[in-house]
């Protein structure tokens, strides 16, 4: 139990402050499998749009000798469809990624100003390096595009570092955890008060994502091996002078987990395609995350000459930990699948390089004792003869032989992942036209990614350019595809008047989607514009069964159902009443005054409607509809009252565009 609790010996204060990490880190564990779970959203969302279309309904019939005449006037239906949102730009995890950046850096500054000598000039060398990597003359710091905010965070904490390493050296945790946490707060309220960027934050978080990204795969190298580490502590921790067959159980267990990484690994290759439930390596990377806050003490002996484990090397543990599972959380909820993926092969290459290595190097060190079932795992870092360092070294060979076997495709993909970053940044500050430069250098480097593609058929979208959209939107979906760019896609194919080509491309999507409500209502809408009933009211019908789009499939339904009123026989109360479980949906209402004027002998359903003036008798696109329905339902029944209502309206100079047909 004093090894798995081993933060009960240490002093108090020492142990509340490793608490707090741990808490943080639960925190992120959160944040990370919500945004693994639900990516890509928040980033991309289901809009609700709707199109207010003109049916002809018959209103009058006139007979001339033995001739019977009817006249029409068009009457108004709303469909309602979806399409994904334009990139959605989320403060909160600029935010929070900044300020757990934040929270990091103090502790490596705690850390730093403790170490020996030369420990402390290499690391302070690495430091410089860091903020260097945040580029933080893009902050324009007092209008400067120099370094000057590089030279101000190294006056701010050099000397601070310097005076407890060598002027206070017997300084405890807390002075040096404040010092260097309101040198911090300084710098930031410095950069809120000072900095012309628009968005600082945003600022710091896009240019600098370099440093918590390499700090990211420092990490993952650094628990590459510890899922091979915990079975030999599982095998080998209860062993007794009873005990048999370890150095067996210990390989096989390493040999399946080793196997199936890999083949996780041909997979993402494109090697292989079997239909098999594959591991996922975001799934493994907060296992060994877990597994190596006890995995690390284990350690000490290989880095007790830098520092102890207890506690600044728990403490270095836990803030890499932090940052590394916070970065792929941001990259999770920005919804950046070339950084994903460059993190991804990461992943899979430190687990299979590392991994294989560190379990040939038990089996070269500790064979026999296994074999004796001893408890190897007390020693795993005190070889006899095949050194530890050794192994990391071949270790890290196999882990690039990974990477230049794939042409470096991974560093293209992470080059991708930060332009895109980049160009997010001047999405949100309304600069469209320097963010599309930013992905398109996206797409450049990530070929096809799905991030980049998308976000260029927005901006495209809200330049009406529909053409182009489509383009962009069908590029997104050659990889990593999401519904939201096959409703895209077919959306703006539709716009371009490639009616059919947006049918078949919704056709497309519901074959990889098959079970999104989002796709069936929009091909529902498509097939009843086709005249093809029967199709888009079956794929209404499923699209009801989800609370997400049921409302909006009832309002189709009325709508489909009016386009096609003269080929159906039905009752226009049983439709209301099997089909519509929101009466007072003003999409609702409309639709279903273009069915009662189209059969005017059904007036069941006509007591429960009403008009209601605007309260600032301004209409819009609803109100005018439903209004103009009205009228033609009331007929000669329409009273007093409601005319004057409506000559009130008209007269109305904000509803000049509805003057025309309010009038007639």
């Amino acid at each position: 139990m004093n090894t798995l609790y081993f933060w009960k010996s240490w002093h108090p204060q020492s142990r509340l402050f490793y608490f707090f990490l741990l808490g943080l880190l639960a925190a992120v564990l959160l944040w990370y499998g919500v945004g693994f779970f639900a990516s890509p959203s928040p980033t991309l969302r289901w809009e609700l749009v709707s199109d207010v279309d003109k049916v002809p309904v018959t209103v009058g019939a006139f007979k001339v000798g033995v001739f019977d005449f009817s006249y029409t006037a068009d009457q108004y239906v709303v469909s309602e469809t979806y399409r994904g949102s334009n990139i959605q730009i989320n403060p909160w995890t600029i935010y929070a990624l900044l300020g757990l950046t934040g929270v990091s850096l103090v502790v490596l500054l705690v850390i730093i100003s403790t170490l020996k000598r030369f420990w402390y000039y290499f690391a302070m060398l690495l430091l410089t390096g860091i903020l260097a990597g945040f580029k933080l003359e893009q902050l324009l710091l007092f209008g400067s595009g120099d370094k000057l905010g590089l030279v101000i965070a190294l006056l701010l904490y050099l000397p601070a570092t310097y005076y407890f390493h060598s002027i206070r050296p017997y300084l405890g945790l807390w002075p040096r955890l404040l010092t260097f946490a309101v040198l911090t707060l300084s710098f930031g309220l410095l950069v809120a008060l000072f900095s012309e960027a628009s968005h600082p934050a945003l600022v710091l978080v896009s240019y600098g994502m370099v440093v918590p990204v390499v700090l990211s795969i420092f990490f993952i190298i650094l628990v590459g091996h510890e899922i091979i580490s915990f079975f030999l502590v599982l095998v080998t921790r209860g062993n007794t002078a009873y005990s048999k067959h370890s150095c067996l159980h210990f390989s096989v267990l390493s040999v399946i987990y080793l196997g199936n990484v890999l083949l996780l690994y041909l997979k993402n290759a494109g090697i292989l395609r079997w239909d098999i439930l594959y591991l996922n390596a975001f799934l493994l990377l907060p296992v060994a995350a877990l597994l190596g806050i006890w995995g690390f003490r284990r350690r000490e002996v290989q880095y007790e000459a830098i520092f102890r484990f207890d506690p600044l090397g728990a403490y270095f543990y836990m803030v890499l930990s932090i940052i590394t599972l916070a970065t792929c959380s941001y990259f999770f909820t920005t919804a950046n699948d070339p950084m994903i993926e460059a993190l991804e092969d990461v992943i899979i290459y430190s687990q299979i390089g590392y991994g294989l290595l560190f379990f040939l190097y038990i089996i070269a060190n500790f064979v026999q004792p296994l074999m004796d079932n001893q408890r190897v795992y007390r020693i795993m870092y005190k070889p006899p003869t095949f050194p530890y360092g050794t192994a990391q070294i071949v270790g890290t060979v196999a882990t690039v032989a990974f990477l230049l076997n794939a042409g470096m495709f991974p560093f293209s993909q992470g080059v991708a992942g930060y332009y895109n970053g980049i160009g997010d940044l001047y999405w949100y500050q309304g600069e469209n036209f320097t963010a599309e430069q930013y992905y398109k250098l996206g797409d450049q480097y990530g070929y096809n990614n799905h991030r980049s593609n998308y976000a260029l058929g927005t901006l495209a979208r809200l330049q009406n350019d529909e053409g182009l959209a489509s383009f962009y939107f069908k590029e997104a979906l050659k990889k990593n595809p999401t519904p939201y760019a096959a409703v895209n896609l077919s959306n703006s194919l539709r716009k371009s008047q490639q009616f059919f080509d947006a049918l078949f491309s919704l056709r497309r999507g519901m074959e990889q989607f098959g079970d999104s409500p989002y796709l069936k209502n929009n091909l529902a809408i498509l097939y009843g514009r086709t005249a093809v009933t029967d199709s888009a009211l079956t794929y209404l019908e499923a699209a009801m069964q989800s609370p997400a789009t049921r409302q909006a499939a009832e309002a189709n339904t009325l709508s489909v159902v009016a386009r096609a009123s003269n080929a159906l026989q039905f009752s226009v109360d049983t439709l209301l009443r099997e089909t519509v479980t929101e009466k007072n949906y003003i999409q609702n209402q409309i639709n279903t005054l273009v069915l009662l004027n189209q059969h005017p002998q059904e007036t069941a359903v006509g007591s429960s409607l009403d008009w209601k003036s605007p309260q600032d008798s301004v209409l819009n696109s609803f109100s005018f509809a439903y209004l103009y329905n009205y009228l033609f339902y009331k007929k000669a029944e329409a009273d007093t009252t409601l005319l004057l209502q409506v000559d009130r309206l008209v007269e109305r100079p904000e509803n000049g565009n509805f003057y025309e047909p309010l009038s007639y």
